[in-house]
Parts: structure tokens; sequence; C-alpha cells
């Protein structure tokens, strides 16, 4: 992201983007991040460098003790593979009351990929635990 010329355009730079971001819906998603700074030139929002310089302390940060003890709601997409059964018995130790929905036809960007499911999802959530 650091390396793309930002006087393109948004479609050439994901051009630029994309044998390094291969996953179409992810680089979409990363575009989202450009902001207009003048007729003819973009930046990105997100601070780059500190992302960058911080990434490993962000990966290994890790939440040791402590729960939420009110309804919630995990929402995974069926194609993606960041939240899976495997990780639900870690998961409810911190959220006893947690509900599991995964959203066919969607991966990691659930609410991008299949918006009215996740919106459904949501909703009905909401709806049973008001």
């Amino acid at each position: 992201m650091k390396n793309v010329d930002l006087s393109k355009s948004r479609r050439k730079i994901s051009n630029d983007l994309a044998h390094v971001i291969t996953d179409l819906p992810t680089r979409q998603f990363l575009l989202t991040n450009l902001a207009q700074t003048d007729e003819s030139n973009l930046r990105w929002n997100p601070n780059l460098d500190a992302l960058e310089n911080h990434i490993e302390h962000v990966l290994r940060y890790t939440i040791k003790e402590g729960t939420f003890n009110k309804p919630t709601l995990f929402i995974t997409g069926g194609n993606s593979g960041y939240v899976n059964e495997s990780n639900h018995e870690e998961i409810k130790k911190m959220f006893p009351k947690v509900e599991f929905v995964s959203i066919p036809n969607a991966g990691h960007w659930v609410h991008a990929e299949n918006p009215n499911a996740f919106t459904d999802a949501i909703v009905n959530f909401i709806e049973k635990n008001s």
C-alpha cells in the first residue's frame, strides 16, 4: 500500500495491488481507506507507518481475563477461516452468552459480501434479546 502511485485512479491502484492482495473483496475494502487530498491526488487514511512499526504488538495482543455476561453475537462468513468451531470454546469463556451465526456465501467481509443476511442476523439477534 505504501508503494502504490497515489496519483493514479482507484482502478489503477487496485490493479497495482492485485499481485499482492489477490482477494478482490479484501482489496476493495482496503481501497475504501483512500481519501481525496485535492483534485488529482489520493492518500491513505490509516497511518501505514504506525501499522508497519507496531503490527507485531497488535498481533500478539490477547485478552487474558474477564468476561462479558450479556448476550453477544459473533457473525462469521461461511467461507472464512478466521473464526471456526475450534475457536468457540475459547470465545465462550469470555462471552458466556454468545450466539454464533455463520453467513453463507460470505468470507471475512460478511457485511460487504452478503449484506442482507448480515443485517437479518443482527435484527434477529436484537429482537430476540430486547
